[in-house]
């Protein structure tokens, strides 16, 4: 007999996929209408937002994944949450002048329209 696939596995398979498609559809669009420097400086930019959030961020989700029963046994979880609030606006505080010597000395983002 085949083993049987659970419904909560071809759901997460199925977001991937869609993940990947959407993925690559906004590669092609940025790569069609974005001029080569412009492309570039998106690239530098998605690069320093996944360092902030894979480096500083997913550890101490990861660790609070792990702890949250534990600590909603203990009846502890509003306390841990506002220390993650509050370790989140410490990581956005630091992010800033770090973002900003980047943007002055090496010209990161420079290209961006944002208003």
């Amino acid at each position: 007999m085949p083993p049987r696939f659970s419904s909560s596995l071809i759901i997460i398979s199925a977001g991937r996929g869609v993940q990947i498609i959407a993925g690559l559809f906004a590669v092609r669009l940025f790569t069609s209408f974005l001029s080569t420097s412009e492309v570039g400086n998106l690239y530098l930019v998605n690069s320093l937002a996944a360092f902030f959030g894979f480096a500083l961020l997913n550890p101490v989700g990861m660790y609070i994944n792990r702890k949250l029963n534990g600590w909603i046994a203990d009846k502890v979880l509003l306390d841990r949450f506002f220390l993650y609030n509050c370790y989140i606006a410490a990581v956005a505080l630091l992010s800033l002048p770090i973002v900003f010597l980047l943007n002055r000395c090496f010209g990161v983002g420079s290209g961006a329209n944002v208003g």
